[in-house]
C-alpha cells in the first residue's frame, strides 16, 4: 500500500511540474484526474496521468481529423477537376479534299496508260 500511495505522489508531482510549463498539460488536466480516478475504481492501479494523457490528445485528434476530412476530400476533387482538360469532339470543322478513289477504274486507266502490258 504504501509503494501505491509512493508512485501516485511521484506520478502527480511529475504530472504537475509539466502542467507549469506545457499547456497542453494544463487544458486536458481535469480531464485526465477524472480518468485516473475512474481507471483506479475499476481497479486499474498502474494507470499514469502522462499515459492518460497521451491517450486523450491522441483521440482528440483523431477526432479532428475525422471531423475535418470529408470537408477536405470534397475541396481536394474540386481543384482536381478544375485542373482536369476536357477532350474536344472528335470531328474536326475542316474539309478534307476530295481525292480520286485508288481502286476505281479511271484511277487504274491513268495509271497504266502509255505503259506497255508485257
Amino acid at each position: 500500500m504504501q509503494q501505491l500511495n509512493t508512485q501516485e505522489l511521484i506520478d502527480k508531482q511529475a504530472y504537475e511540474s509539466q502542467a507549469r510549463t506545457s499547456r497542453i498539460h494544463q487544458q486536458y488536466q481535469p480531464q485526465v484526474e477524472a480518468m485516473l480516478r475512474a481507471e483506479r475504481a475499476a481497479g486499474n492501479l498502474s494507470a499514469s496521468r502522462d499515459g492518460i494523457l497521451n491517450y486523450l490528445v491522441g483521440k482528440d485528434a483523431i477526432e479532428r481529423a475525422n471531423r475535418g476530412a470529408p470537408v477536405q476530400r470534397r475541396q481536394a476533387a474540386v481543384r482536381v477537376n478544375g485542373q482536369q482538360t476536357r477532350p474536344t469532339g472528335a470531328r474536326s470543322d475542316v474539309a478534307r479534299p476530295e481525292r480520286p478513289q485508288a481502286d476505281s477504274v479511271e484511277a487504274a486507266r491513268a495509271r497504266i496508260a502509255g505503259k506497255p502490258l508485257w
